[in-house]
């Protein structure tokens, strides 16, 4: 049975009230057991088990095959090319960085995975049974990014990176019906990073208004 409008507004504002408790939440988490974002992961791991094993109401039926592997595919060919392409058209590059840290497969693998468990099938999910597919979806891209935020009261504000991917990978999903396909576009945009980081940093300056916050 569908909402009233009424009961909708009310639930969407409960779902932003959520991700600020959790950017919150997970701010504290992080000064009270450091390093941060390996408690975060493990208490997103946490849940992630729960979704995937009560969650099976809340999956989306497949309907793309490979294609739907493809937004991941061009952010990370994109990435080297921009990268190299730069390189030698725009003087001043500093040298490439080819060393290796081994939190980047938590990043790449790791992250990606528990996050689009927690966000995209579990609050996900059941936003876009209350709010429909296209309120649901952008409801919970929003948690996403305010859960992606500072954590502090005078500064409860939305970064728009963290929007955008969420935004994204919930179009992607409902879409696809694919979560591996979300999963993979994250994956690529946190490896995307590393990706200019290794081969032209100056891209990730060029890029920090994806970090900025509204």
């Amino acid at each position: 049975m569908s909402l009233s409008l009424s009961m909708r507004a009310i639930y969407f504002t409960l779902l932003m009230l959520l991700g600020w408790a959790l950017s919150i939440f997970y701010a504290w988490l992080s000064r009270q057991l450091p390093p941060g974002w390996l408690t975060i992961a493990l208490v997103h791991s946490g849940l992630a088990l729960l979704i995937w094993r009560f969650g099976a109401g809340l999956r989306l039926t497949p309907r793309w095959g490979m294609l739907a592997f493809l937004p991941a595919a061009v952010i990370l060919v994109g990435s080297v090319g921009a990268s190299l392409l730069s390189r030698g058209l725009i003087a001043g590059a500093p040298p490439m960085d080819g060393s290796w840290d081994g939190r980047l497969l938590a990043f790449v693998v790791w992250i990606p995975i528990v996050e689009e468990l927690v966000f995209r099938l579990g609050i996900g999910g059941l936003a876009r049974h209350k709010l429909g597919d296209y309120w649901g979806a952008y409801a919970s891209a929003l948690v996403f990014a305010l859960a992606h935020g500072s954590g502090v009261w005078n500064e409860l504000s939305t970064p728009i990176g963290p929007l955008i991917l969420g935004l994204c990978c919930e179009w992607l999903y409902v879409a696809s019906g694919r979560l591996t396909a979300a999963m993979a576009l994250h994956a690529a945009c946190n490896a995307s990073g590393w990706i200019f980081a290794a081969l032209d940093e100056r891209w990730l300056s060029w890029l920090q208004a994806l970090y900025l916050k509204v």
